[in-house]
């Protein structure tokens, strides 16, 4: 008994389409430009505020004062 391969999606998902129209494929590349530069942004973030953390906790530590 062989067993069948999965199925994409599902009875529940909607159709995709076999091609976008030019319009919806600039759309959606410009959502995903979006997208990545706003991760991107979030990231940037995250390694500014961990560097600065770490900064402040080898100050303390240098000057004797209580690492938190």
């Amino acid at each position: 008994m062989a067993a069948s391969a999965p199925q994409v999606g599902g009875e529940d998902s909607p159709p995709q389409p076999e091609f976008l129209s030019r319009e919806a494929s600039e759309e959606a590349g410009r959502r995903r430009r979006s997208r990545s530069i706003a991760i991107a942004l979030v990231l940037l973030g995250m390694v500014i505020l961990f560097y600065v953390i770490t900064i402040i906790q080898i100050g303390n530590a240098v000057s004797g004062g209580a690492a938190s």
